[in-house]
């Protein structure tokens, strides 16, 4: 800083003074280089001296960014590499010149000029200050930078240059968002000169696919509009017969946008399905994008859908959830929840092998914290099960709560089968867990475990009955908390989804319809228990049930549910 203060500033600024004066282009070039490596700190320092910035940024670089003559093209590409370097410094005023300075540059007849006044307007759009003027931009200089910089995405010959290009294009719609609307037209347009220059380098393509992405996120439902485009496009990419790996991965993130932003599951859509499960992998990367996919599927095309596709969907969930470890079965298990939600009956009966493998997995938990506190040995089984985490297990304790909540017979049914008619004992496992989880569950959660669990022991089986005590404890708790606070804090707003035409809807707004119309989200619980206990009191005698709450249950927590 010192010797900035005391020797660079001073030279710059005297530089500054006499630039009009300097034609020789290297000179020209070291000051501007100068000025750019230092921006920094002469940016501090120039104020301390009373040099404006505005007033060497109009009067130097912006004249030099369009300098003409012999060596010129050295100064125009210095003079825009230093606008990127103060582009801070830059306000509303002034950014518009900048942008016009970049426009001139996209279109120099020198390559080199071109490229860096790319990555200039990369550092412009970046800039913390440039949403404040990103419609202006959108609506003056949008049109003319995207066309120069597609014409630059095919002119350059080194592959980098060409990825660095895709990547300010798609950086510049992320950004930009609903506004870059009116440069879809054109892209989409050009796109398929695009990917057919990029033969001899396929390392191209998934660059390419990330800027459909792009489009497809911010056209929302009318990117319905792209899929005579698209749609051909993601079954030449998913297709494994073509083996492009990198072009494959990227295809899945571009087919969780189409399916997240199209009001309608259409034929062509289904048949893509087809590539599903060729594309499952065990790691996380492709499990986030895969299973979005499946979860779009079913939220889109419903029962119908898990009809016609029950065998792919049901062997790739199965096969994958085998297949990985506690963590990515949670992975997995939250996914799913989406599934036991809106379809329980047909939860069961496609995924019921995940059930099975959900409840070998609590058994197991179950006797390995039972040997650990009697002191046992443990197995190699058991040491494995005491390391899954506890944020799997309530995700899996989740699931069977929707389904023991929504679909209570249907579940106790394959856990007869499972169990070879011992489903009590399943039953009572399930609900030794829903009771561990304490206060740390959110309150949504815990409502559902309370009608799970109320509705395991208003069968009045035997070996559930000295859980009663237990389970209405828990649910006093609950029915106290659901009092103290706000139960739309837990239920989402989905009357403006609903008011939304279903030919506009994005899967955003279908999220907020499904959640609000689960049944978990207006049940009044502490009717719901009452309406259990009152059941069960049938089931096993009036007299017989006074008599066992009386003398186990906590007066207390009696009087919460009067």
């Amino acid at each position: 800083c010192r010797v900035f203060k005391n020797q660079v500033a001073p030279l710059m600024a005297s530089y500054l003074n006499r630039m009009g004066q300097i034609s020789d282009p290297l000179s020209i070039n070291s000051i501007y280089f100068a000025l750019g490596i230092g921006s920094f700190e002469l940016a501090n320092e120039f104020k301390e001296a009373h040099i404006p910035f505005e007033e060497w940024f109009s009067k130097g670089l912006i004249p030099h960014s369009g300098a003409k003559g012999n060596g010129s093209q050295v100064v125009r590409a210095r003079a825009l590499w230093c606008i990127g370097q103060w582009v801070e410094q830059l306000k509303p005023a002034t950014r518009s010149l900048a942008y016009a300075a970049v426009t001139r540059g996209l279109k120099d007849s020198d390559l080199v000029v071109r490229i860096v006044s790319s990555h200039t307007l990369l550092r412009l759009v970046q800039d913390f200050d440039f949403m404040d003027t990103s419609q202006s931009y959108a609506n003056e200089f949008l049109g003319a930078h995207t066309e120069s910089l597609l014409i630059l995405l095919k002119k350059c010959e080194m592959l980098s240059h060409r990825q660095k290009t895709a990547m300010i294009i798609r950086t510049i719609l992320e950004l930009l968002g609903d506004k870059m609307k009116g440069v879809i037209e054109p892209i989409v347009t050009k796109f398929p000169e695009m990917w057919d220059s990029c033969k001899s380098t396929s390392l191209l393509r998934p660059r390419l696919v990330e800027i459909l992405i792009t489009i497809v996120h911010a056209s929302g439902c009318l990117s319905v509009e792209l899929h005579k485009f698209v749609l051909p496009l993601l079954e030449y990419c998913l297709d494994p017969r073509q083996q492009f790996g990198d072009v494959q991965e990227i295809a899945l993130d571009l087919w969780k946008e189409v399916l997240q932003n199209t009001p309608v599951l259409t034929d062509r859509m289904v048949r893509l399905f087809r590539f599903w499960n060729p594309n499952l992998s065990t790691t996380f990367q492709i499990m986030n994008v895969c299973l979005p996919v499946v979860e779009s599927y079913i939220i889109l095309g419903k029962v119908p859908f898990l009809k016609a596709e029950s065998k792919n969907v049901q062997s790739g969930l199965c096969t994958l959830f085998r297949s990985v470890k506690p963590e990515g079965q949670k992975i997995i298990a939250s996914h799913l929840d989406t599934f036991a939600t809106a379809h329980p009956d047909e939860f069961i009966q496609l995924l019921h092998p995940i059930i099975g493998e959900i409840i070998k997995t609590l058994h197991l938990c179950a006797e390995a914290r039972e040997a650990r506190k009697l002191k046992r040995s443990l197995t190699p089984s058991m040491r494995s099960a005491l390391s899954i985490p506890e944020k799997v297990l309530k995700e899996f304790l989740r699931i069977l709560s929707h389904l023991l909540y929504r679909s209570f017979n249907a579940v106790v049914s394959f856990f007869q089968k499972f169990s070879e008619g011992k489903a009590a004992i399943i039953l009572r496992l399930i609900i030794n867990f829903l009771l561990s989880t304490g206060d740390g569950w959110e309150l949504f959660n815990r409502r559902l475990a309370t009608f799970a669990m109320c509705n395991c022991i208003a069968t009045g089986q035997k070996e559930l009955i000295n859980q009663i005590p237990d389970v209405l404890g828990y649910a006093s708790s609950v029915v106290i908390e659901d009092r103290r606070g706000d139960t739309g804090n837990y239920i989402p707003a989905a009357s403006e989804a609903k008011q939304v035409p279903e030919l506009k809807r994005t899967e955003m707004h279908r999220r907020l319809i499904l959640i609000s119309e689960d049944p978990a989200t207006r049940e009044d619980v502490r009717r719901y228990v009452v309406q259990a206990m009152t059941k069960l009191s049938n089931t096993i005698g009036g007299d017989a049930f006074n008599k066992f709450i009386v003398a186990n249950v906590d007066s207390f927590i009696l009087q919460t549910f009067k």
